[in-house]
């Protein structure tokens, strides 16, 4: 019986006892004791992290904004109506041949004015416009006094509209009026006069023309008649029909 009592007790003391393994967080004392810090079990770090857990769940009460929240997507339903974009409309091959796209009405004449703005004049008052402005540039050359070259450049062009003019119209009734007739008379004038001045400059170098038509006097007195008449021409235009 003795011994198995003792048996028992030494078995107890043996729990007791704990092996020392040293680790870098050890600290021997120079009498020989030491002190190491108690590593913490897995059960203490269980509870901890559950009160870690508990203790951020507690901290969102009270904060911010919690709940149901409010459908607010219906008050913007207008915003996108009107930002929907119309889908083109696809128009088939016997659409086009049955002239839904001509539907506009050619036959009344406040959209063939108003809407496409049809060009009211006629192709003989367009090609009288054009010689107005040749006109125009002849009459600055005149009055600033330009040169040779220069003015019998704008008569050539003159000449040409003119001559293109007469074939078109010829035979037509626009051959009756005063700007046709006008056109060409002053046509000829502008002609008369670049030629003038063409011989007075070519005969100047080499004989006096002091007492001649091609005195410097002659030339102003037929360029200051010249200009009446293109005056005279443009006015013509403006009245023509």
């Amino acid at each position: 019986m003795k011994k198995i009592f003792l048996c028992i007790f030494i078995f107890f003391n043996l729990l007791g006892l704990q092996a020392f393994c040293a680790d870098e967080n050890t600290i021997i004392n120079p009498d020989g004791s030491y002190n190491q810090q108690k590593k913490e079990s897995v059960l203490n770090k269980i509870k901890s992290l559950f009160k870690k857990e508990k203790k951020s769940a507690d901290n969102t009460q009270g904060k911010g904004y919690y709940g149901k929240l409010p459908d607010v997507e219906g008050d913007f339903d207008y915003k996108r109506e009107t930002t929907q974009t119309a889908q083109p409309r696809q128009y088939s091959e016997k659409d086009l041949k049955d002239g839904l796209l001509l539907d506009a009405p050619l036959n009344d004449p406040l959209f063939l004015d108003v809407i496409i703005k049809k060009d009211k004049n006629s192709d003989y008052v367009n090609d009288l416009m054009k010689i107005k402005e040749t006109l125009e540039k002849l009459r600055e050359c005149i009055k600033n006094d330009a040169s040779i070259q220069f003015f019998n450049a704008n008569v050539n062009v003159l000449d040409l509209q003119t001559t293109n003019l007469e074939k078109k119209y010829q035979y037509s009734a626009y051959a009756q009026t005063n700007s046709y007739y006008a056109v060409r008379h002053v046509n000829y004038s502008a002609k008369v006069l670049g030629n003038l001045k063409f011989d007075a400059n070519f005969y100047s170098r080499y004989m006096p023309v002091g007492d001649s038509v091609y005195a410097p006097k002659n030339i102003k007195e037929q360029s200051e008649a010249l200009l009446n008449e293109i005056e005279r021409t443009i006015f013509e235009i403006g009245n023509a029909q």
